[in-house]
């Protein structure tokens, strides 16, 4: 008797539980999802029956709005067809101005120049070769070979040294600080450039004697197949000016790539 009245008390709290969620649920559902349900179905009915009784007038808003949309979608694709027929018409009169212009400017004898921007200017064929040399002159200073020339003239080493090790340390160092983005290496090894930076190959000579300046057309002859562009630099210049200007014509016949610097 004892063991059922404690099985009656283990079941009746989960009864209990039960009860109190199926009541919820049927409160929830008569008092909320009902009313909604019926709201809605009312609410469908009523638009059913105001279609049902105004069909004519549906049909009378919706023709109007189709026509309304055609004639919009017509206005839309006439205004296209006049901004074609403008752009069009505005390119054959460029076109035609052009035309008539370079017909003008060949009458008077003028040729027409493009710089490196593509930018065009005519001009008589003196001016057009000043132009030409101009332009020319501005590229080659925007070239890299131009400014690393330009850098390398403007070194002045801290004091002099008495082989060339000295300078090719220095020099680096200079490079690396005016060409930061730029690949500035140090080569060691007889058939290696003293510096390579990108493609350019700098040999150091210093102090620099007949001797040295003799084993430059040896260098140039190595480096050519490489590098695109080579410079010499030479420090303390001891040889004749003599030497200097034979091995220095023969070596810009021979090796157009390749400058020479000389730092007194």
């Amino acid at each position: 008797m004892a063991r059922r009245k404690r099985y009656d008390d283990e079941i009746n709290p989960l009864a209990a539980l039960i009860i109190i969620i199926i009541g919820c649920i049927y409160f929830v559902w008569k008092h909320i999802i009902k009313p909604i349900i019926d709201w809605i179905i009312y609410v469908g009915n009523q638009i059913i029956n105001w279609i049902n009784q105004n069909t004519v007038i549906i049909i009378i808003v919706i023709l109007f709005a189709i026509i309304l949309l055609a004639i919009w979608i017509r206005k839309r694709q006439h205004e296209k067809k006049q901004r074609d027929f403008k752009k069009q018409y505005e390119e054959e009169q460029k076109d035609f101005e052009r035309r008539k212009y370079i017909e003008e400017q060949t009458a008077k004898g003028l040729v027409k120049f493009s710089d490196r921007f593509g930018n065009e200017k005519w001009g008589s064929l003196e001016e057009i070769e000043q132009w030409k040399r101009r332009d020319e002159e501005e590229k080659k200073k925007e070239s890299l070979l131009y400014k690393v020339s330009e850098s390398i003239e403007n070194f002045k080493p801290s004091r002099r040294y008495k082989n060339e090790f000295g300078y090719h340390t220095e020099l680096q160092g200079w490079l690396k600080a005016h060409f930061p983005s730029a690949k500035v290496e140090i080569q060691t090894g007889a058939s290696r450039p003293d510096i390579i930076i990108d493609h350019i190959a700098i040999e150091v000579k210093g102090p620099t004697d007949s001797q040295a300046l003799n084993t430059l057309t040896t260098k140039c002859l190595k480096y050519s197949k490489y590098y695109t562009n080579i410079i010499c630099v030479l420090f303390e210049p001891s040889f004749t000016d003599r030497n200097f200007q034979e091995i220095k014509e023969g070596i810009d016949r021979t090796f157009p790539n390749v400058s020479i610097i000389v730092k007194r």
